[in-house]
Parts: C-alpha cells; structure tokens; sequence
C-alpha cells in the first residue's frame, strides 16, 4: 500500500489541495457552503429513506418486524422535503444542533 502511495503522490497532492480550496471557499461564501451542505443532506435523507421503506417491504415479506423501518423511511422523506422546500429551517436546524453539542461538550 505504501508504495502505491508513493507511486501516486501527486494524486494525494492534489487532493489536499482542492480540499484546502474547498475550504477556503467555505471560509469565504459561508452561504453557499450552507445550502450545499443542506442540499447533500436532503439526498442523503432521500437515499435513506428510499432503503429503509425497501427494507420494510422486504421484512414484511419474511413476516417479520417492519413498522418501524417503514415509519422511518417516511420521516426520512419527509425530512428531505422539509430540507429541500425550506433550508433555512434546516439551517437553523444545523446551528441549533451544533450549538447544543457545544453546550454539551464544553467546546
């Protein structure tokens, strides 16, 4: 592995230099970064959702527990409906989240 590594630095190189620009352009358009990360939350909720009603279904199925996967997956796409119709309350609902576990943790 770490002759790979080593035979692909410049690969390695280069990601940390657009990850370092990445932040940078966080740093500098806060708002953007925001919504971006608002956006990639809401499809993540959508994925979740999507497998989770599917592992319902399957559970169902094979007569076995699937009420709470199946409530799950809909509040999953319910969440990302939320997120996607309104994220400025997911903003806020980010800030809140992050406030509190400073609070929590003492940061």
């Amino acid at each position: 592995m770490n002759a790979l590594l080593a035979a692909n630095w410049w690969a390695m190189a280069l990601r940390g230099v657009i990850a370092i620009l990445f932040g940078v352009i966080a740093l500098l358009v806060p708002g953007a970064a925001l919504l971006s990360l608002v956006l990639v939350f809401a499809a993540y909720m959508v994925a979740d959702g999507i497998f989770a009603i599917v592992a319902a279904i399957r559970a169902a199925r094979q007569h076995e527990r699937w009420t709470l996967l199946l409530l799950e997956g809909v509040a999953a796409l319910v969440t990302a409906a939320i997120a996607f119709l309104w994220p400025g309350i997911t903003v806020l609902a980010f800030v809140l989240l992050i406030a509190a576990r400073s609070l929590v943790s003492g940061d």
